[in-house]
Parts: C-alpha cells; structure tokens; sequence
C-alpha cells in the first residue's frame, strides 16, 4: 500500500474521507469540499451529509432518510469518537495515476487511483470531467479557455457597471440641479 499526500500551499491537505468510504461501504460520492468538509451526496447535491475534520457531522440534509443505517452507526461513531478518529487518519491508496488540473491561472498535478467521474483525487476533490485531465496540455488548454471566457464575462459586466453608473449619475445629476433650483427660489419666496 502506498501512502499518498499532497502537498500545496493553496489546497488544505486532507486525510480520511477514503476511511470513513470504506468504512460504512458507503455507494454514494464521498468528497472534501473547501469551507464544508468530508461531504457524502449524489450527482445532484453534494452535501446530503458533512462532517467536519474534528469528526463532528455538521449537516444531514433532509432528503436521506434518518432511519438509514449510514445515518445511525455515524452518529454513534460521532459519540464515541471513532468518527473523529477516521477523518483525521492517513488514507490509503494502492496504485495512483496523475491527473492535472488549474485553478486560478495555475496548473496543479494531483493524483487518483480511478480516473474521472464520478471518482476523487487522493487529496478527496471530485474529478469533473471539464476540470481534470489526464494530459497535462488538455488541463493547460482548458485553463487558457476557462480564463479568456472569466475575462469576457466580467468585461461585459463592467462595461454594464459603467453603462448603469452613467445612467445613474445623469439622473442624480438632473435631480441636484433642480433641487438646488428649488433651494434658489425658496430663497426669493
């Protein structure tokens, strides 16, 4: 067994969410989501249950069943401790692959055992389809896309900003002089 972490400054390493997978045979996506935790969903929401990295379940969402055995043993787990004890343990993997990514401009080489969707990297990040690659020049093409198309997005937004600004200042503009019109002659009254 090969013992993967990932190191970078930018992505909070993470340990546990393999165990707690294996652990309650879990069938459904068990992830890390950023500012949330180790989440357990579907393809549709991702966050049918979280629990953060002190092994506290923080949210159980209203579609899962609270009779479901997942529900039950986590919640005894979290009482004892063993949830706890789970998240914050060294996964395990067996034979990883890299995969490449971007975010922000950059390109980051992560790896998995299992290649795409609905799958994890080692470090617990769900592989989209559209966002990692086995093929470090497809990541570092669809960056180029994925930012030239964030750069004409917000430039037609700020274009609009100004467009409305404009607009905006125009009509402050008329009101102000005939207030001041009004003041003038209040003065004369």
């Amino acid at each position: 067994m090969i013992v993967q972490m990932i190191y970078h400054s930018d992505i909070q390493i993470v340990m546990g969410w393999k165990a707690v997978k294996e652990k309650y045979k879990i069938g459904h996506v068990v992830a890390v989501y950023q500012g949330e935790g180790i989440c357990i969903g579907s393809s549709y929401v991702h966050n049918l249950i979280t629990i953060n990295f002190d092994g506290k379940i923080t949210r159980v969402s209203s579609l899962w069943s609270n009779s479901d055995p997942y529900i039950t043993q986590l919640r005894v787990d979290e009482a004892t401790g063993e949830l706890k004890r789970l998240v914050q343990m060294p996964d395990e993997f067996g034979e990883v692959f890299p995969v490449y990514t971007y975010k922000n401009g950059r390109i980051f080489k992560k790896w998995c055992e299992t290649y795409g969707w609905p799958h994890v990297t080692t470090d617990g990040f769900v592989m989209y389809e559209n966002t990692y690659f086995k093929n470090r020049d497809k990541a570092i093409k669809a960056c180029k896309e994925d930012s030239k198309a964030g750069l004409k997005m917000y430039y037609r937004d700020f274009k609009e900003m100004i467009r409305d600004n404009n607009r905006n200042f125009k009509l402050r503009t008329r009101h102000l002089i005939s207030e001041f019109y009004y003041f003038i002659l209040s003065l004369f009254a």
